[in-house]
């Protein structure tokens, strides 16, 4: 059942009103804006409460089920950090950790009458899995990258906006008008939606939630504006990435608004390339405006961590080594030209190519006896959502008919793989697990749906690609015979 929650907004304590709108913009606070003590109104929750801005109501999805979980809702003060506002004092914060979530907040709007109308809003989100690690006495902690989602493999977000043209408030309706799904992290990116208003009201929608409930799940939104199209300049649309038949379409973006705070630098004539820090710059920012990943700024300026101040010369790139030209001698002296003794051509030796990419096939089946063995009779099923994570993403959902699939030409290195069962079925499994691509083999994974409630819980695999996986493989399907064979042995022993 979808629930639409309502919120009560407990009276405004502030020091000063939410700055007013611009001249077209139709929103109220469009800049989610705090006050000048750097609050918001609070409000409350099913399950406890937090702050929206003025002019803006929270929305929430809280199935009757254990699934999802109501958020929290805070003001992100320019004074606490500055990488989580776009721009103002304040940014909208959704989050609540190791729980998944689905959320938003909406604004009802006055428009012209039929008016055809653009509205755009700045987001990202900071959704990571972290990295685990020990303490010297044993105990265990997540490291968290404050600004870096990657850090510990970032958790696949779904980040849209909408319109509704009639006016309702309910974000669930077939009359909203949705943009195309996005997947943002750790750097603010623009999303874009248009639609004709039905009447002289419309309500505009930010919407989240995330894949798994990773150990952080956050989201910042700023900077809204809603206004009759065509009295802004249009904004680029974000390309799509490709997905397979039957999947969602999830947009990467490919580029991103810095505000036009972080210009890049040009490259010197050694093709060395420099970048002087400037106030408000951050080391992700910085590697995203210049292509680069993080960790490999770090490294090259010797850095331990994320720390830089203004004026501080960051390299970007080495400088490249020149290929010396020989000097001719413009009058070369004459010299005698030996005999040469007959020479002996070697013989070619073929250089063995290695293997650089991996091949993972799978396949998904009605379980009926439930004894996690494909049997005679046992069929393929459909609806089933495989999910490729981590140095490269894909995502395919099954059809029950082309089956086994394979996600061929995987570059070494490391993934997280993800299986949830179709409606109707469930998967036995724990939660998300790391593969490591290490050369070229092929891996065929066959996962068992058995008919029931809707599986929720992810099946997940680790497997090294590499010369022994076939070998693998076969050893440990010998393993689950043995075990299930002495079960029966030892029913009919007693």
């Amino acid at each position: 059942m979808v629930v639409t929650s309502l919120v009560w907004e407990a009276a405004p304590q502030r020091a000063s009103a939410a700055p007013t709108r611009q001249t077209g913009e139709l929103l109220n606070n469009p800049g989610f804006e705090a006050d000048d003590n750097y609050e918001y109104p609070r409000i409350v929750t099913e399950e406890g409460g937090g702050a929206v801005a003025e002019g803006w109501h929270a929305w929430w999805f809280n199935d009757e089920g254990s699934t999802y979980s109501v958020p929290e809702f805070e003001v992100a003060p320019v004074i606490r950090d500055p990488f989580r506002v776009h721009s103002g004092n304040a940014a909208q914060q959704i989050f609540r950790p190791t729980v998944l979530w689905m959320a938003g907040v909406y604004q009802t709007a006055s428009v012209p009458n039929n008016a055809s109308l653009h509205f755009t809003a700045w987001g990202h989100t900071w959704a990571t899995f972290c990295v685990h690690k020990k303490n010297s006495d044993g105990s265990e902690y997540d490291d968290c990258h404050p600004q870096d989602s990657n850090y510990g493999n970032a958790n696949p977000t779904v980040m849209k906006i909408g319109i509704d043209p009639t006016g309702g408030t309910d974000w669930s309706s077939s009359d909203v008008v949705w943009s195309p799904d996005y997947n943002i992290h750790d750097v603010y990116t623009q999303i874009a939606v248009d639609a004709r208003a039905k009447g002289s009201t419309v309500t505009v929608f930010l919407f989240t939630t995330f894949m798994f409930p990773a150990t952080v799940n956050n989201v910042y939104w700023d900077d809204a504006s809603l206004t009759v199209a065509g009295s802004v300049a249009p904004q680029s649309t974000l390309p799509t990435t490709p997905s397979k038949p039957g999947t969602p379409s999830v947009k990467t973006p490919t580029s991103v608004s810095r505000s036009g705070k972080l210009p890049t630098q040009p490259p010197n004539a050694d093709g060395s390339q420099h970048h002087i820090v400037k106030v408000g710059d951050t080391l992700t920012a910085i590697a995203y405006a210049y292509g680069v990943h993080t960790g490999d700024l770090m490294t090259l300026n010797g850095l331990w961590n994320d720390y830089i101040y203004p004026g501080q010369d960051l390299l970007i790139k080495e400088a490249t080594v020149p290929t010396p030209t020989p000097t001719l001698d413009a009058s070369p002296t004459p010299v005698e030209t030996p005999t040469l003794a007959p020479t002996v051509t070697p013989e070619q030796v073929s250089e063995v190519p290695q293997a650089t990419a991996g091949k993972i096939c799978f396949s998904m089946f009605d379980d009926t006896n439930k004894n996690g063995q494909q049997d005679a009779g046992e069929v393929l099923v459909s609806g089933g959502q495989i999910y490729l994570n981590g140095t490269g993403s894909n995502a395919y959902t099954t059809d029950g008919t082309h089956e086994p699939f394979c996600f061929t030409d995987l570059a070494v290195g490391d993934y997280i793989i993800t299986v949830q069962a179709p409606a109707g079925y469930t998967l036995n499994g724990a939660g998300d697990t790391p593969v490591q691509i290490t050369g070229g083999s092929e891996v065929t994974l066959t996962f068992p749906a058995q008919a029931g409630q809707q599986g929720l819980t992810s099946f997940n695999s680790m497997f090294v690609i590499g010369a022994g996986v076939a070998a693998l493989i076969v050893v440990l399907s010998a393993v689950v015979a043995i075990i299930l064979l002495a079960r029966r042995r030892k029913r009919t022993a007693t």
